[in-house]
């Protein structure tokens, strides 16, 4: 199962990684969280994007932050405190939704949305086992990614020996800035062995490289969110995304 904070964000970050899985033999299924919308076009966009990558739906019908009353701009939906009571009936839905899936992917946070922020706190009060995902477009821009794990106060293991890249360094730059704030001694702009540490485990960075078919795919799937694409179609905006993305981003879990 991939959790959606939104109707597009799963299929917007991983849709390729999805189609490789559902291509591969696995059930996939996108749970949306924040999915009580008045438009109920916006649904059905979301189930044909989800069909064009093989993936079933699920809508938890909760209401998104605009509609519990956050202001709809940067500091009212990113810059604002976590909404512990969103957090707590999220947790409730989703505990049953989840329980039977052999995995759970969840939103990492890049951007900061105060939704996907409860989504994952929520999930990490579900399910030990979740992996997460780097949301796009968001993790394209610098420093997304490492806010996101400064935000959960994640630390780096000095002693480990993991590639946390998997041999593509396409976004390298995003998180030397992290790693150059935690650690004392200077990081090379290169793959590096280094892994980080939270919820009392290692996590790695995994690319699940995109191949030229995916990636058309997962464009069809993503112009299928009809209102949602017109923001990303200008080549300026979305600096080449999705068409030139080589990969999509996973951190997992290791042993401690």
């Amino acid at each position: 199962m991939v959790v959606s904070p939104h109707l597009d964000d799963a299929v917007f970050s991983v849709g390729a990684t999805i189609a490789r899985r559902v291509a591969a033999g696995h059930a996939v299924t996108i749970v949306t969280v924040c999915s009580a919308v008045d438009d109920q076009d916006r649904r059905d966009d979301d189930r044909r994007a989800a069909a064009i990558v093989g993936a079933d739906t699920v809508h938890l019908d909760i209401d998104d932050a605009p509609r519990r009353g956050h202001q709809v701009s940067w500091a009212g939906l990113c810059e604002v405190e976590d909404d512990h009571t969103v957090v707590e009936h999220m947790a409730r839905r989703l505990s049953a939704v989840v329980a039977s899936a052999d995995e759970v992917w969840a939103p990492l946070g890049c951007g900061g949305h105060v939704d996907h922020r409860a989504t994952l706190q929520a999930l990490l009060r579900t399910r030990a086992d979740i992996s997460l995902y780097e949301e796009r477009p968001y993790a394209r821009q610098q420093g997304r990614v490492a806010a996101a794990w400064h935000r959960l106060n994640a630390i780096v293991d000095d002693h480990d020996h993991i590639d946390p890249l998997q041999g593509d360094t396409d976004e390298w730059d995003d998180v030397v800035p992290f790693l150059t704030r935690v650690k004392a001694s200077p990081v090379a702009p290169s793959p590096a062995p280094w892994s980080l540490r939270f919820a009392g485990r290692r996590w790695r960075r995994l690319a699940c490289i995109v191949g030229p078919d995916e990636r058309k795919l997962r464009q069809r799937a993503l112009e299928a969110y009809q209102g949602e694409w017109a923001q990303f179609a200008d080549p300026h905006l979305a600096k080449g995304w999705p068409i030139t993305d080589r990969a999509e981003y996973l951190w997992s879990r290791c042993e401690p």
